[in-house]
C-alpha cells in the first residue's frame, strides 16, 4: 500500500472517530454519563493515534522524495563535473 494511501485512511479514519465520539458523547450523556464519557476518552485517543500514525507516514513520504532528490541532486552534479572536465 502506498504512502498516500495509508495517509488518507488515517486521515478520514480520525474524522470517523472523532464524529463516533460525538455522537456516543450525545447519546449516553443523559443516560450512562459515567460510559459516555469512558467510551468518548477512548474514542478520542484511537482518533489521536490514528492522527499521529497520518503524521508519521507523511513524514515517512517527505523523506523518501528527499532521499530521491538527494541522488537525483548528485547524479545531476556529477554529470556536470564530467561536462565541464571535457
Amino acid at each position: 500500500m502506498s504512502q498516500d494511501k495509508k495517509i488518507k485512511i488515517y486521515e478520514w479514519s480520525s474524522y470517523v472517530l472523532l464524529l463516533g465520539a460525538t455522537v456516543v458523547f450525545l447519546v449516553l450523556r443523559a443516560k450512562q454519563p459515567s460510559l459516555s464519557n469512558t467510551l468518548t476518552m477512548l474514542i478520542l485517543l484511537v482518533a489521536m493515534f490514528l492522527r499521529m500514525l497520518m503524521e508519521r507516514a507523511r513524514c515517512k513520504s517527505f523523506e523518501e522524495e528527499n532521499e530521491s532528490l538527494k541522488a537525483d541532486l548528485k547524479h545531476l552534479t556529477s554529470l556536470l563535473r564530467k561536462e565541464k572536465k571535457e
